[in-house]
Formats: structure tokens, sequence, C-alpha cells
């Protein structure tokens, strides 16, 4: 407890800190090192050194610090936050079940403080919950709401003792006030939501607005699971409360996605004027945020209206905030590039963005290569020296390498293979190490693009060769070299290249480099001369991989290792039963310690049940994924890339109704995630039979935009294509001539849109 006087004058202390750490660097840049936090005391200096050290990764040195200070220390605060952070050490390397006893002990030394108490208890829940040991943490997560109303009774009792002193004349200390048991409870009920555990994260956020109606928190995860779980109405009410009860203020910026989400599901315009209006109860720069976070989202959803809220805040406020003017500006560049806008009308927004203050280096070069290949393309003149010099006199001479490159590849967009080769040369002769790598591998890709194959050749030997770039590469390179002479008729040359990789297999001891070599010998040209050698290959990096998995203490690091496996399993050398097993062969206790919400998790999943599918194994394919289909704790994009696949199964099985259905609950889940292509492609066939020219228009424009910008893979090669062909009305004379996409692909693109078509009326 302290004083008024003192309270105050360390909160105004706090609130000028929390002020100095807004403040913009002054290099401008968005990505930039947060302020170091400062320390109140000796012990808060410590702590903060073993947080960092913790934060490095270096776990053995911070439990070090850990130990000697606790042996050295007789104080319980103290003892209890160090316990803490040794949980977090365990935590940070996946021993949970370590971290849940350690936490636990912390929590022990924390009894009597009402201010540090919580600390121990999210930890040890959260560790509880890794472990998978669910109903202990339910249990423990209900007694900390307990405990925190009881905390709460004794401050408010505190409180009005105090006011009673003072009122009669005499002084009070007013304590510190504990966490509040709405934050409590709303806390862990985040903690149960990151988990998958939908119905106790539920519970626990209803616990928490009865405590306390404005928790924003709360508020906002039940807005999330009740759109999870199909009730769109509910979770636009319980978003907008989030907005209006928080008076629009940063906390309760995530509603503005929530509430345009369940709108779009619901079939409802939540946008009025009036919700709108109210956005000028935020302060600025959350306004600003919000402004920004709308048009993405709207965007996302191919409304037109984002162009509309970004340009009037643009123009009312985009000098104000630079930062978020260049995020809109990049915005309508990406809009342009999508609906192939007028080239004017591009290179205008490029150089906008351009005039922009304070954008990030990565702004400026991505600017200038739109500047660059819109310029080239409409025949005008561009002077790519001086354009360099101005971004290297902007930001540093360490950036004329990024920048030759970057630009390089503008003129490669624009066809200007003669512009493109001189800077890649440029840059070859001037620079080493990845710089070097970047621009030598770009030039043989180039060259071997213009026919020029023992020109590639000898690029690719000459990066084969250069010890200074990782080893991974270099033998990627000689995988080339080795296509390159094939083409160009000189397969006396090859010999050369296996004693080289072979010598270099005993080296490698990671599992990803032998597959991703597997797989690049196996589909290399001289597949017929070296499969028994990438087979080889292959399993010394399966054997690798399954032993990394069972090593991986932390699920979000193991199940990367199972994605990245099976997708070489199953995409490269078609090994069902590699795939199959890892799942079957896992136990019930491990599969849900490996539930995640991150993307791997649901693309390994995908990579399961794919193989059930393409086996025809029809009735275990549906009871592998209706489950995870159902269940409100599978994420928006887990439900899209899981109904992805199964919509593919419906389609081959003829069940066009159920395909759609799928479909559609994709587009409102993950409208704009690249697995969603498929669905815009059908939703424009079905307008397209039904003569609507428009909507066909506007499904196809969201299949462009879920697709994204880099569309190199095959899949996004097809539908990029497909819309092409939809977009000029099945009339291939109508297409102009496309750089990426080859006249032989939208011939057989058509072939599949007319079939498809023909399935259709069928």
């Amino acid at each position: 407890m302290r004083p008024l006087l003192q309270l105050a004058q360390r909160r105004t202390t706090e609130l000028s800190r929390i002020f100095m750490k807004r403040k913009r660097s002054p290099n401008g840049f968005h990505k930039r090192r947060a302020a170091d936090a400062a320390a109140h005391s000796a012990s808060s200096s410590v702590l903060l050194t073993i947080r960092d050290t913790l934060q490095s990764g270096d776990y053995r040195s911070a439990l070090a610090q850990i130990n000697q200070l606790l042996g050295e220390t007789t104080d319980a605060a103290f003892q209890s936050r160090l316990v803490s952070l040794a949980g977090d050490c365990l935590f940070k390397q996946g021993k949970f079940a370590e971290a849940a006893d350690t936490y636990g002990r912390a929590g022990q030394l924390t009894q009597d403080q009402p201010l540090s108490w919580f600390r121990a208890v999210i930890g040890q829940v959260r560790s509880l919950l890794k472990s998978v040991q669910v109903d202990v943490a339910q249990t423990q997560a209900l007694a900390a709401i307990q405990i925190a109303q009881t905390i709460d009774q004794q401050y408010q009792m505190q409180l009005v003792q105090a006011e009673a002193a003072v009122a009669a004349g005499g002084q009070a200390v007013i304590p510190a006030e504990p966490p509040q048991s709405g934050t409590v409870a709303s806390r862990l009920g985040n903690a149960f939501f990151e988990e998958g555990e939908m119905d106790t994260a539920k519970s626990l956020f209803q616990q928490a607005v009865e405590l306390d109606s404005n928790n924003c928190q709360a508020l906002l995860g039940l807005a999330e699971i009740t759109l999870r779980e199909n009730n769109p109405a509910d979770a636009i009410n319980y978003a907008r409360q989030a907005l209006v009860t928080n008076q629009f203020h940063a906390k309760s910026l995530s509603a503005w996605t929530i509430l345009l989400a369940a709108g779009r599901k619901n079939g409802t315009n939540v946008l009025d004027s009036s919700l709108l209006n109210s956005l000028v109860q935020s302060p600025a720069p959350v306004r600003a945020r919000a402004v920004l976070l709308l048009a993405k989202t709207l965007r996302g959803q191919n409304d037109s209206s984002w162009a509309q809220i970004a340009n009037n805040w643009l123009h009312q406020a985009g000098s104000a905030n630079p930062i978020i003017a260049a995020e809109l500006r990049k915005l309508k560049s990406a809009q342009n590039r999508i609906t192939n806008a007028p080239l004017n009308g591009r290179l205008q927004t490029a150089q906008d963005l351009l005039q922009t203050p304070d954008i990030s280096p990565m702004e400026w070069l991505s600017a200038t290569k739109e500047v660059v290949r819109t310029s080239l393309l409409i025949g005008q003149n561009v002077d790519i020296g001086s354009l360099i010099a101005q971004g290297v006199s902007q930001f540093g001479q360490d950036k004329q390498a990024e920048y030759t490159h970057g630009l390089a590849l503008a003129c490669q967009k624009a066809s200007r293979a003669d512009l493109a080769i001189s800077l890649f040369q440029q840059n070859i002769a001037t620079t080493t190490g990845e710089k070097w790598g970047k621009s030598i591998w770009a030039l043989a890709r180039l060259q071997a693009a213009q026919g020029d194959h023992a020109g590639a050749a000898q690029s690719y030997w000459n990066y084969s060769q250069n010890n200074s770039v990782p080893q991974r590469f270099r033998l990627y390179a000689l995988l080339q070299w080795v296509n390159e002479l094939i083409t160009t008729g000189q397969p006396d040359l090859i010999a050369q290249a296996k004693p080289q990789i072979e010598a270099a297999l005993p080296q490698i001891t990671d599992y990803e480099l032998l597959l991703d070599l597997a797989r690049k010998i196996y589909f290399s040209r001289s597949r017929s001369t070296w499969r028994d050698f990438a087979l080889q290959i292959f399993q010394q990096g399966r054997q690798m991989a399954l032993q990394a998995f069972n090593a991986a203490g932390n699920p979000s690091v193991a199940v990367t290792i199972l994605y990245k496996f099976c997708r070489r399993a199953s995409n490269d050398f078609q090994d069902s039963d590699a795939v199959l097993s890892t799942w079957t062969q896992m136990t019930d206790k491990k599969k849900q310690w490996l539930w995640s919400e991150q993307q791997d998790y649901w693309y390994y999943l995908e990579l399961v049940f794919r193989q059930y599918r393409e086996a025809k194994r029809y009735a275990d394919a549906e009871q592998f994924i209706i489950p995870l289909l159902n269940d409100p704790a599978t994420p928006p994009h887990g439900y899209t890339i899981m109904g992805s696949s199964y919509a593919l199964m419906k389609y081959r099985q003829r069940d066009l109704p159920a395909m759609f259905s799928i479909y559609e609950k994709m587009a409102q889940a993950a409208p704009t995630h690249e697995w969603t292509s498929p669905a815009y492609y059908w939703f424009a066939l079905r307008a397209w039979n039904q003569g609507r020219a428009d909507q066909t228009n506007a499904f196809v424009q969201k299949l462009l935009l879920a697709l994204g910008k880099n569309c190199t893979l095959y899949w996004k090669q097809d539908f990029v294509a497909s819309a092409l062909c939809l977009k000029a009305g099945l009339d291939l004379s109508q297409i102009p001539v496309q750089t990426d996409i080859s006249a032989d692909k939208l011939q057989e693109r058509l072939q599949v849109i007319q079939s498809d078509l023909a399935l259709l009326n069928a």
C-alpha cells in the first residue's frame, strides 16, 4: 500500500513511459525495436535481465540465474516472481507438466499477495491445458475466480474505510487495485479458447460479463465463439456491445472484423451510419486503425465500399497518420493489380505511395518496382540508376544490392529481359554471399526462360561451387545444372554432380534439407537415372523427420515437422501409408496435445484426410473429417483447408449440392484464404450458367483476391487461367497477351471449364 500522493506520482510516471514508447523512432520505419522497460528497483532490474535471457532462448543460463537468486533471498514476493520465470522457461521448452508444477509452487508463495497471485495461476492453467490435463485446469480456473472475488471484496472494503477516514479529517493509504474478478475470468476464458476448449471458454466469458458487463475481452470472446457456432445474430450483438461500451477505443478494435464477418454470414448490413459516425468517439490513432481494419475486411469480402472509406479517410486525415495512409495506399495498389486497372492509374497510385512520409525501405521498394514496371509497359523512359540512388540516399548504402535486384525483377515482369540481365550482372559483379546468390540464381532462371540453357548451366554451376552460400542451395544448384545440361545435350558432364551430392549427405542433419533434396532429384530431368538415389535420400529424410517429431517437446514444433514430412511423402512420393501411419499410430493423448490453431496443424490433417480420399476410402474419410467440420473449435482457416479438400471429394462423387454447401460455408468463414479459391471458381461457373455476367465477374474478382499476389504454384496458375477465361466470356481471343500464363494453359483450362459447365447442366 502507498499514500495517495505516491500513487498519483507513480501512475503519472507510468503513463509518461507508455506515451514515450509510442514515439516514432528517428528513422521513421515501421519495424523497430521496442523501448526497453524501465526498472523501478534492483530486483526489477534483475528480473528484466532474466526475462531477456529467457526470450533469447538461453534457458540454461536463465534457470541458473534463477536458482542462484532463490538461494540468496527470503522475500516471498521476489521468490514467487523468480519461480514464475522458471515456469516460463519450462513452458517455452514444451515441458508443460513440469511448468504446471512450477507455477503451482509460485502460486503457493503468493497466496497473501493480491497484486501478483494471478501471474502464477494463469501460467499454471495454460500449462495444464498444454499437457492435456483439462479437468484439472477447469478446477483451477474456477478456484481462481473465487479467489479474485474474495480479494475484490476485501479491496472494496478497504476503499470504504479509507473514504471514511478521509471524510473524518484523517489520512488514508489507498491500496493498489488487484486484478478484477471479471478480468481474471476473461483471461482464463481466453486461455481455454486458445486451446480449443470452447464450452469452458464460453462459460468463463459469460461469467466475466456477469461480473463486469463492459469486459471487452469477454465480449469479443463470446462474439467469436457464437460466430463459430453459426449464431451470427448473437455475434453481432456481442461485437457491437464491445464497441459501444468501450467507446470504440483500441481494445475493442478486433470487434470490427468479427462484426463484419457475422454480418456477412447473417446477410445483414452491419455498418449503418450511426455506427460509423460513432467512430468519432475514438482517439484519432485508433480511428485510423479502425478504418484500416474496415478497409481490409470489406475488400476481402469484395465490398466496394472499402475504397470509399479509405479515400475519405485519406482525404481527411491521411497527412496526420502516414503509417495508416501508406497501408491504405498499398491496398489500393494491390487492388489495381488484381483488377488489371489501367496502367496510368496504377502508376499514379504507386507514385502517391512513394510520396507518403515515413514509408519503410520495403514499402519504398515495392512502390518503386510498380513505378518501373508500369512505366516500361506504357513505353515511358525510366532512369533506374537514379531511382536506386534515391533509395540508397534515403535508406542507406546497404540497400543498394537489394534495390538493384528488386528493380531487375520489375524489368523482367515488364518483359525487358535486357535491362533485368544488366542489373543482375551488376549485382553479381559487386556483391558476395546471400545478395550475390539471389542475383545469380535469378539470372540463371531468366537465362533458362530466354532459351540460353548453356548460360543458365554456367550460372548454376558457379553458384554450386561458392562455399559462401548455404549448402542446401548449393545442392539445389547442382540439380538445376544437371537439368540445364540435359537440355543442352551434354549428359556426359552430369556424372560430376552425383559424387558431390553423395559426399555432402553424411554431413546433413536437417530432415527438411534431405526431403527437399530427394524431391529435387526425383523430379529432375535425370529422374530415370537417379530415381533409386532419390528414394534412398527420402528414406533417410523420413527417418530423421520422425525422430525429430518424437523428440519435439513443443506441439507447434512437432506439428510443423509432421506437416513438412507428410507434404513430401504425399505430394512427391505418393507414400500414403507413411502419412496415415503418423496419425493412426498416435495415441489419443498425443493427438490432443498436438491440437493447435496454427495453419500447419490443419494442413497436416488435410494431408491425412487426402489419403483416405485418394484411396476412395470414403467411409473412413467421412468419419475423419465430419467431426472437425462440425467442431466450433475449428478456426476459420482450419474449416477452409479441410472443407476445400472435402468439397473436392464431393465433386468426384458428383454430389454437387453438398459441394456447394461446403463452399458457401468456406466463403463465409475465410473469404480471402487462398484455399477458398475453388469456391469462387464454382460460384462463378454457376453464375455464368445462369446468365448473370455481373455476378460472374464479381466472383472472378474474389477468386483473384483470394489467390493473392504470388501465383507461381501450379494449382494457382490453373485458377488464374480459369479466371482469365471467364473474364473474357470464354473467348480466348479476348484475353490480352499474358507474360505468366501460356496459350496452352488457357486452352487447357477452357476445356476444364466447359466440362464443369456440362456437369452443372447434367
